[in-house]
């Protein structure tokens, strides 16, 4: 459940960014403390060299060097790299995103020290493993095989 609501507040720009935080008189500085960019959602989702590098190494797997940078425009992304897929989108989407998130949290909240970018890659991909089993099991075959070599990219 806290997918989906993550998800309609990705969709709706409503994910709790700085500048999100910021409209609601949040004290903080909204500047990125990594490239001195206004932290909003699509900075931190689609500009943000992170999430340039998971979107990038989603690309790698499948021949594809330009990456996404937008929300919207990772849709259209996915449609002309994965014709036909469309059931699964919405999970690469949710998967992609909630693992740049996590990774976000635990560096900001947690003092974590991300090693590499790729960790978001795996948390993303564990995600994706873990919700294939909600899909039929074709569905799920294919899906699982995209992930895992989206793994093997990553780890190679």
């Amino acid at each position: 459940m806290k997918i989906k609501i993550f998800l309609w507040q990705l969709f709706q720009n409503a994910v709790p960014t700085c500048d999100n935080m910021r409209c609601r008189n949040w004290p903080g500085n909204p500047v990125c403390s990594f490239c001195n960019n206004i932290k909003t959602a699509n900075h931190l989702f689609f500009s943000y060299p992170l999430a340039r590098t998971v979107w990038g190494t989603l690309g790698l797997t499948v021949g594809v060097s330009h990456c996404p940078r937008s929300l919207w425009q990772s849709l259209a992304w996915l449609y002309k790299i994965f014709p036909g897929g469309d059931k699964f989108y919405m999970m690469i989407i949710a998967g992609i995103c909630w693992g740049i998130w996590c990774l976000r949290n635990k560096v900001t909240f947690d003092n974590h020290d991300a090693r590499t970018p790729l960790e978001a890659v795996l948390t993303a991909c564990s995600f994706m493993l873990y919700w294939a089993g909600l899909l039929k099991e074709d569905d799920r075959t294919k899906f699982k095989a995209g992930v895992k070599r989206l793994v093997h990219v990553a780890t190679a």
